[in-house]
Parts: structure tokens; C-alpha cells; sequence
């Protein structure tokens, strides 16, 4: 619990946070937190803005990160999406976005092959898997809690939620 001597005080501006309603910092914030907190307290923050009501749904803000994303990353985001979803349901929603050639029966795809899928593709995979595995929003926020830089694109309202959600949890601790 070192990180949260180095950013309780940070964190204190975020409890019983109006969502909606950032500090101006809050991306500022956000990298001290991500630079300073382990992973899997930035993966839960970042869960509990994807399942927010405050914020777009969790399927669109995936998508919109996806289209930011490193071909390694895309792969990883879309071999997890298919596990959640499996792979035959992945591959007809790719169809229907003529979205490349995946087979069927493929559990995992390149990077080369997720270059190739539209992020309104992975929208829809994202809605589905989420439906099959609630939990795919748990594993998508530790694959993006290791990139903040990319997770600030989801915007304020995102990363004060993900603050909040910190702050409210660890609060007596700093």
C-alpha cells in the first residue's frame, strides 16, 4: 500500500466525486495514479468506468480504444473477445462486417489479421461477448490499464469515474 502514501492526497479530491464533473487535473491525475498504483487497481478503476451509466456504453468506449490501438494490443483485445464470444459467433458478426476472413473454428488471430477488422465490428463482438461473459469487461481493463496514455482518449468523465472508483474504495487508508 506504499503507492497510496505517494497519492492519497491526490486521491482525497476524488471521493464522493459527481460523475460528470472532473477536477481539471483529472488527466493529469490519471497518469500519477497509473504511473504509481499496481495494475490491478488502474484495470479496476478503468472496469468500473466501462460499466458506468455516466459514461457510453462499455462496447463503444472498447471499440473507440480499439481503433487506437497497436496491432499487438488489437490482437489481444479481439483472441479475448473470441474467447468470451466464441469463435463461430466472432466469425459470422465479421461476416456480416465483411470484415476479413476469419474461420470459424480460429481462437486466436494475428496482428496482421486484426488490422484488418473495422472497430464497428469490434463493437458488436464487444456486445456480445459481454452478454455471454460479463466478465470480458474485467479482462479488457487489465489489457488497458497497461496503457494510460491510450485509456485518457475515453475522455474526463471516463477517467474521473475510474478515480472516483479508487478514491471511494481505499478511503480510511489514506
Amino acid at each position: 500500500m506504499d503507492w497510496l502514501s505517494n497519492i492519497g492526497s491526490l486521491l482525497n479530491q476524488y471521493t464522493n466525486h459527481q460523475p460528470g464533473n472532473p477536477p481539471p487535473t483529472v488527466e493529469q491525475d490519471f497518469d500519477q495514479l497509473a504511473r504509481t498504483a499496481p495494475r490491478e487497481e488502474v484495470s479496476s478503476g478503468l472496469a468500473e468506468a466501462f460499466r458506468s451509466d455516466h459514461t457510453p456504453p462499455f462496447a463503444s468506449m472498447l471499440s473507440q480504444l480499439f481503433g487506437q490501438s497497436t496491432s499487438p494490443m488489437r490482437a489481444s483485445v479481439l483472441n479475448t473477445l473470441i474467447a468470451a464470444a466464441g469463435p463461430q459467433l466472432v466469425s459470422s458478426i465479421l461476416a456480416r462486417h465483411k470484415a476479413g476472413q476469419i474461420p470459424a473454428q480460429a481462437t486466436q488471430i494475428t496482428p496482421e489479421q486484426a488490422d484488418r477488422i473495422p472497430p464497428d465490428a469490434v463493437h458488436d463482438i464487444a456486445e456480445a461477448a459481454q452478454k455471454q461473459q460479463p466478465n470480458v469487461v474485467d479482462q479488457m481493463s487489465n489489457i488497458y490499464a497497461e496503457h494510460p496514455t491510450l485509456v485518457k482518449a475515453l475522455g474526463t468523465a471516463a477517467l474521473g469515474i475510474a478515480m472516483s472508483h479508487l478514491a471511494n474504495q481505499k478511503r480510511g487508508l489514506f
